[in-house]
């Protein structure tokens, strides 16, 4: 607002991150260009509004019609594609999936579905896989360099699932988790986050040019990236009354008792 309290309509233009997409081909001046449009609305405003050439509004528009009709599933069909509702084998990670409406502190009036590198395919643990194949215990991926793996060493399996866990609790074609995975359902979601993932590596590679890094810089950190997707369907609005309800008695409890 301005200083008279008057509402001030604020300009955010779309970046075109075309530049920077994988396999497009720009000249220097319009990296330059796109890299200095992205750090100016970053500094000005504090986030971004991007496309690019060949945006498919499509794939956002499926994955959006997906996900309306999960929420709109009864709940037990909905909680069968929880985190809860999976009987895990291992303590590595599994995505939170479904959670209702109250489920958590976030959400208290939504209800939400979200993953984690939905396309990780989980594989046996180190110790197994060493084991069923005589692989030294230097060699963390038994493939002759002792580097490691670190999806499946101890850290990488606080982000990524060890088999036979799931990655993600895909929602079922059958009711209350009974049936095949939705396999429309996870193609959308799938291709939604490979659109999202693809936009935020241009993003990284406009911001090392901004910031006069070598290209690579930002992008070298994140090559075990984790990254997750929260879709959510919020409820009705409350009212001011349920939102901030009343206290129950007028004062407030304290070590020495009530106290006005």
């Amino acid at each position: 607002a301005d200083a008279d309290g008057a509402a001030r309509e604020l300009d955010l233009p779309t970046l075109d991150v075309t530049p920077f997409m994988r396999g497009a081909r720009a000249s220097q001046a319009d990296r330059a260009a796109c890299a200095a449009a992205a750090m100016e609305q970053c500094t000005r405003v504090g986030f971004l509004r991007v496309t690019w050439e060949g945006y498919d509004r499509a794939v956002v528009a499926e994955a959006h019609e997906r996900l309306g009709a999960f929420f709109a599933r009864p709940e037990a069909d909905k909680r069968a594609a929880s985190k809860a509702a999976v009987a895990k084998a291992t303590d590595s990670f599994t995505s939170s999936g479904y959670r209702g409406v109250g489920g958590s502190e976030y959400n208290k009036f939504r209800q939400s579905w979200s993953c984690q590198t939905p396309a990780h395919a989980p594989s046996p643990s180190l110790g197994a896989e060493r084991a069923r194949r005589g692989v030294p215990a230097d060699d963390a991926d038994g493939d002759g360099d002792a580097d490691g793996d670190y999806v499946r060493s101890a850290a990488g399996r606080r982000h990524f699932a060890e088999a036979p866990d799931p990655q993600v609790p895909w929602p079922t074609v059958g009711a209350a988790g009974e049936g095949e995975v939705d396999e429309g359902f996870r193609a959308a979601v799938l291709a939604y986050y490979a659109t999202c993932e693809a936009a935020s590596a241009a993003l990284v590679a406009a911001f090392e040019a901004g910031l006069a890094l070598a290209p690579g810089t930002l992008a070298r950190h994140m090559r075990h990236h984790v990254t997750s997707m929260n879709c959510y369907s919020h409820a009705a609005p409350a009212s001011a009354a349920e939102r901030f309800p009343a206290p129950a008695a007028e004062g407030c409890a304290g070590a020495g008792g009530e106290h006005e």
